[in-house]
């Protein structure tokens, strides 16, 4: 997670120089594989969750929350004790959400009560926009979907987050690991001789999980 990883020098390099306050100790519950697909979807939930200020008690709309993101989303959401409802893609993902503690969870925007969630989470410009409530916080990572509509004139503060390095919100992440807060999921893993397979693997989709590679 450092602005020289899209640099393109070193991405698939042995060692790669980091500042030190970019990084943090892996989690020790988890395998070194496991652990690497934690930092950029990790601190692309927490970050955007931490804009929106979602607070015990309060309720959380995340759209997309069975992916890489949303599915940390809801967790680290549901361990600082907000209510969480998840809008998914595809069947087979409801049980994911259900399993990781949100309430409603539905392949149908139509199923949401309009202006009734304090703040939504959106990772893939799915624009459910009458979900929020007056006064409320809306936050997109899809940036190639473009700016969230204008929600002022109803009080919605909005943005478009991206991730930055962030060492202390790593160390965060990683103590939800290790208390069992927070589970990742491996889809598959291919060795560095493989890379071809992983790309072609990934781009195939309906992933359950990261894609990882060992060296």
């Amino acid at each position: 997670m450092s602005h020289q990883l899209s640099s393109g020098r070193g991405t698939w390099a042995d060692l790669v120089a980091l500042p030190a306050q970019a990084v943090a100790a892996a989690p020790e519950a988890v395998s070194l594989v496991e652990a690497a697909t934690l930092p950029l979807p990790g601190l692309t939930a927490l970050q955007t969750l931490d804009w929106l200020a979602v607070s015990a008690g309060e309720r959380l709309l995340v759209a997309g929350a069975a992916g890489a993101v949303g599915g940390l989303a809801l967790q680290i959401a549901r361990a600082r004790g907000v209510e969480v409802d998840a809008l998914v893609s595809r069947d087979a993902q409801v049980a994911f959400a259900h399993g990781h503690g949100a309430g409603l969870v539905t392949t149908d925007s139509r199923d949401l009560q309009e202006r009734s969630y304090d703040a939504v989470f959106d990772t893939f410009g799915a624009f459910v926009n009458e979900a929020v409530a007056d006064g409320g916080r809306y936050a997109s990572i899809a940036t190639q979907a473009g700016p969230v509509p204008d929600l002022s004139a109803r009080g919605v503060r909005t943005t478009v987050n991206q991730v930055q390095e962030d060492g202390a919100g790593l160390n965060e992440l990683a103590k939800l690991v290790d208390r069992g807060s927070l589970h990742l999921r491996v889809h598959s893993t291919f060795g560095l001789h493989e890379i071809q397979a992983a790309h072609e693997r990934f781009l195939q989709g309906s992933l359950a999980g990261k894609i990882t590679v060992t060296f």
